[in-house]
């Protein structure tokens, strides 16, 4: 009985193929989560913490950030650091005291579903004043 085998360049085809198949496959099922940023507009402190006198930090406060987003991704995110505590819109003083954080925070919100979405409508109004 004679054998058939393949030859070289018929198995290397054959195998970068299946290869080609498995890539195509993997890359339209795998769907990488949509991502955005949060527009944050202040960052404060409360003032209601006080400094430990044996370590000299900051304890019992919170960094209170405020932020939106005009987005319905699947993730936000923003960190909060040394670098980010000197912007511009950062109140970190409390009294006399600068406070800067010794840490980095990241802060990732997954975004859920809307309880209702409703259409916006264009609509235009006349102001004047009263005569």
């Amino acid at each position: 009985m004679h054998v058939i085998y393949p030859t070289i360049q018929k198995r290397i085809f054959f195998t970068l193929l299946i290869l080609l198949v498995l890539l195509l496959s993997i890359t339209f099922t795998f769907r990488p989560p949509k991502m955005g940023f949060l527009a944050v507009s202040k960052v404060y402190i409360e003032p209601t913490g006080y400094e430990d006198p044996n370590t000299k930090e900051w304890v019992g406060s919170y960094w209170i950030v405020t932020a939106t987003s005009f987005t319905n991704e699947e993730f936000l995110f923003y960190k909060f650091d040394k670098e980010e505590a000197s912007k511009p819109y950062v109140d970190n003083k409390i009294g006399d005291k600068t406070l800067i954080p010794n840490a980095t925070v990241k802060v990732k919100v997954s975004i859920g579903t809307p309880y209702w979405q409703i259409r916006i409508k264009r609509v235009s109004y006349m102001v004047y004043p009263e005569t």
